[in-house]
């Protein structure tokens, strides 16, 4: 397999002339940081366009959502992973077929996970004992499996596979080694038209997990070890987004700062064949965790935990003893990357609504107050195609509308 080293290829010439002229070393002005930065752009909303999930309908009425795409006539997917098949609606969000269903034929699916768009052709992952990814025609009819890169040991594969326009993959992978109580790096990997893995691409941070020992009786009398695992919550971890068809990713990592109030983010924006397209620094202010949300934190992990431990006492022993909930929010829960390589940060902290929107080149543009359920999955100028949930927990797909 051939490797690059986990630092991004220089940007030839030309891009880094483009990066310094167009400001793609920094966010708005040098030094603002925190809520200055917030305070100083302006504030945009968001008009509600069209919703699709209706329960009086079985057509319309949307189980837990695994991935959505957009073609460019306006028709939306919408991947349904628990009856394996990809629910297909008109502009008008009118239903008006199903592509795939249950089994392990052509177009079938076995489990059904990401979908996307690249041209005019319908991709979407099916993972079994190996992944695999589909393809579609614009009309839904079936045109071949392809499988995914398989990963030399002693990394393994994960159901982050996406196609790329020149005909490769991504891959994301962990190596067996790393998964472990310390953060480790999950990389990509990009794979050729033959699926032969060239590359080894940045990746996402992981905070790790934490094993607790544990030793259980079996039914026929003999005792073995059954470690459990609990999390890190609210881990400073990295961030990772993918804009759609793969046409770039955007990294945020946390770089290191005497202010624990503060959050230093490195970002880079970097093309499927690893070269650089922008890079930025911007500065966040970190809220502070409510010991309530601390305790909630705990007491979640000592319930799921209780059961094979034995008693919530011994669970909530080896949580306090082993797992810390850090004093400050981390600065971000999520980001979203543009088909124009623009990126919107979840703000965590600031509330479950409050977004910051970037150029392609880091520059902050906006704050958005985005709807208290809605995640954002494809964003197109200024509209948002997401999931939502309603009162009653039921995901609804929306697309909504920038207002300036």
């Amino acid at each position: 397999m051939k490797t690059t080293s986990r630092l991004l290829r220089r940007p030839s010439r030309l891009v880094l002339l483009l990066l310094v002229s167009l400001g793609g070393w920094g966010c708005s002005e040098p030094g603002v940081a925190g809520e200055d930065l917030l305070s100083s752009v302006p504030v945009w909303h968001v008009e509600e366009e069209l919703r699709i999930g209706r329960e009086d309908d079985p057509d319309h009425a949307l189980v837990p959502v695994g991935g959505l795409a957009v073609a460019g006539d306006g028709r939306v997917m919408v991947s349904q992973p628990q009856e394996r098949a990809i629910r297909v609606f008109g502009p008008d969000g009118q239903f008006l077929h199903r592509i795939g269903g249950a089994g392990d034929g052509p177009g079938e699916f076995l489990r059904l996970g990401l979908i996307g768009v690249l041209g005019s052709t319908l991709w979407a992952v099916d993972c079994r004992q190996l992944c695999y990814i589909q393809f579609f025609d614009d009309g839904g009819e079936w045109l071949e499996r392809r499988q995914t890169p398989r990963l030399e040991a002693p990394f393994i594969g994960s159901s982050f596979n996406l196609p790329t326009p020149d005909g490769g993959m991504l891959a994301g992978g962990a190596s067996i080694g790393e998964i472990m109580e310390t953060p480790h790096e999950v990389p990509w990997f990009r794979s050729d038209l033959d699926g032969i893995v060239t590359d080894t691409l940045p990746g996402f941070l992981s905070p790790g997990v934490v094993f607790i020992e544990n030793r259980i009786t079996l039914p026929d009398g003999r005792v073995v070890d059954s470690p459990d695992v609990a999390l890190h919550p609210f881990a400073d971890r990295s961030w990772m987004g993918v804009g759609p068809e793969q046409s770039s990713l955007v990294r945020a990592v946390m770089a290191p700062v005497e202010d624990e109030t503060l959050a230093a983010l490195e970002l880079v924006r970097f093309a499927p064949t690893g070269d650089t397209l922008a890079l930025g620094e911007l500065s966040l202010s970190r809220a502070r965790i409510p010991p309530t949300v601390a305790d909630s934190a705990l007491d979640s992990q000592v319930t799921r935990l209780a059961g094979s431990l034995g008693s919530e006492h011994r669970a909530r022993q080896e949580l306090t003893s082993r797992v810390s909930v850090p004093r400050y929010y981390p600065p971000l829960r999520s980001l979203v990357v543009t088909r124009e390589g623009g990126t919107w940060l979840a703000l965590e902290g600031a509330g479950e609504t409050r977004w910051l929107i970037l150029d392609p080149f880091f520059n902050a543009l906006a704050t958005v107050e985005l709807p208290p359920r809605f995640q954002p999955a494809i964003i197109e100028g200024d509209v948002t195609w997401g999931t939502e949930l309603n009162e009653f927990d039921v995901p609804q797909v929306v697309r909504y509308r920038l207002v300036r």
